[in-house]
């Protein structure tokens, strides 16, 4: 973990702790959906890590989860509709242990159930059963009491049976979203497979990963569009009944909706010599409650910059325009605009030395014309 997280974590709860792992009924839980699933090897999958606070008012969590990355590797992690609002860094993924670490507060505190810490979206590269678990002496949740105190803690751990993909399983595609790991802003979803001969299928959409569909034959087999799905994530599944043969499990897909673009924000100015050597600097931040920001870009008057992290340090000689805009994960953008005019001490100071000599100037003049005057008095006239 790195020095600033640590430091989030004793700002944000005054005290640092360790969580036990008990089963005491007012003890937070920390727990993972699904607590078990069967996939094929090369399918992906995911797990959700959620937290229950038990009635108490919690500010900060951090845990380390570990995996088996002989059978399992991370892919991605989305917090974007994540509980915890403050990330000091984006979760970290050690593949040489099999560690996955994160930290995050809620300021203020929040008293939470069955809230949604991160997803974890795993490939399967290998036969066999994974087990994912938190470390105990890694993982705690800190009570917003104002001395930071690590809450009593039970967690669930996840079995992932990992199996040979089998020779009934039918390939399912989407022309609309062809890579299931990924988000879109498309919400019409199209599944395509190639329907066996003498065979009948059954289906549904559901955003429950562990829903089963009915044996009722379906109309619309090998291409079916489902119109207007709502953000969030939603599991194609489909069963078969060869002739003469029962209903068995025959494909899954994942499509990955999200529509809302992230909420709006505001740049703010920084200043601070010290910190970006002489330069000044914008502040900005949004968050995104679905797919999760993937990264901003800065329009600086007419040149633009890609993947900047705020505070962006900047240098200009006139009035420039910045327009800072977010982008999720599914591609949406939101974006804020703001005229900053340069502060330019020299023009001024210049200015004010101009006046003044300006005004000695006109004093000396005065003066000269006076004291001609006065010797042109003082002279004696001729008769």
């Amino acid at each position: 973990m790195k020095f600033f997280t640590k430091i989030f974590l004793i700002l944000i709860t005054v005290s640092f702790g360790v969580a036990l792992f008990g089963k005491t009924v007012s003890a937070a839980i920390l727990y993972m959906n699904p607590l078990e699933q069967v996939v094929s090897a090369e399918e992906t999958l995911l797990v959700d890590i959620y937290l229950d606070s038990e009635k108490e008012i919690i500010n900060a969590a951090q845990a380390q989860i570990l995996y088996p990355q002989n059978l399992l590797e991370i892919v991605d992690i989305s917090y974007g509709d994540s509980f915890l609002t403050l990330w000091p860094e984006e979760p970290t993924v050690d593949p040489t242990s099999g560690i996955l670490g994160f930290v995050g507060g809620v300021p203020g505190g929040s008293y939470v159930f069955d809230a949604k810490v991160l997803t974890i979206t795993f490939k399967a590269n290998h036969t066999g059963t994974a087990t994912v678990r938190f470390l105990e002496d890694k993982t705690s949740v800190h009570l917003n009491d104002g001395k930071g105190t690590p809450t009593k803690l039970s967690a669930t751990e996840a079995k992932v049976t990992i199996k040979t993909p089998s020779s009934q399983e039918i390939n399912i595609s989407s022309p609309t979203h062809p890579d299931q790991d990924k988000w879109y802003s498309a919400n019409d979803f199209i599944v395509q497979w190639e329907p066996r001969v003498d065979a009948f299928y059954s289906y549904m959409l559901s955003i429950d990963p562990q829903a089963e569909p009915d044996t009722i034959q379906e109309e619309e087999i090998g291409n079916v569009t489902f119109h207007d799905l709502a953000d969030g994530i939603h599991y194609f599944m489909l069963y078969e009944k060869p002739s003469g043969e029962s209903w068995t499990y025959a494909g899954r897909r994942r499509v990955k909706i999200d529509q809302t673009p992230p909420l709006p924000f505001e740049i703010e100015l920084a200043d601070s010599a010290k910190e970006f050597k002489e330069n000044k600097a914008i502040i900005f931040s949004t968050t995104d409650a679905m797919s999760g920001i993937n990264y901003y870009d800065v329009l600086q008057g007419d040149e633009l910059f890609t993947n900047i992290v705020s505070p962006y340090s900047y240098q200009i000689k006139k009035s420039t325009y910045f327009l800072v805009r977010a982008h999720d994960k599914a591609g949406n953008i939101t974006e804020a605009g703001k005229l900053i005019v340069p502060e330019n001490k020299k023009i001024f100071s210049n200015f004010g030395i101009m006046i003044v000599i300006i005004i000695i100037l006109l004093i000396i003049a005065i003066i000269i014309i006076l004291r001609s005057r006065s010797k042109n008095e003082e002279e004696p006239h001729s008769e």
